[in-house]
C-alpha cells in the first residue's frame, strides 16, 4: 500500500535532516511565519519527538 511506504519515510530522521539543510539555506528561514517557530529551533531531539508522535499517531 503506497501510504504505508510514505509513513516509513516519515520515520527516517535523515528525511528531516535533509529538509532542514534545504530550509536553513533559505534567507527567510529565521523569520517566524504562521507559527513563531523558525528552523533555528530544529534539533535531533525535536526530530525524534516528531517521529514518535507520528509513530503513535499523536
Amino acid at each position: 500500500m503506497p501510504v504505508e511506504n510514505v509513513y516509513r519515510l516519515l520515520y527516517n530522521p535523515n528525511l528531516y535532516l535533509r529538509a532542514y539543510a534545504k530550509l536553513n539555506s533559505n534567507t527567510g528561514a529565521m523569520t517566524a511565519g504562521a507559527t513563531p517557530e523558525t528552523v533555528d529551533g530544529m534539533s535531533l531531539e525535536k526530530i525524534n519527538t516528531i517521529i514518535e508522535a507520528l509513530r503513535y499517531e499523536r
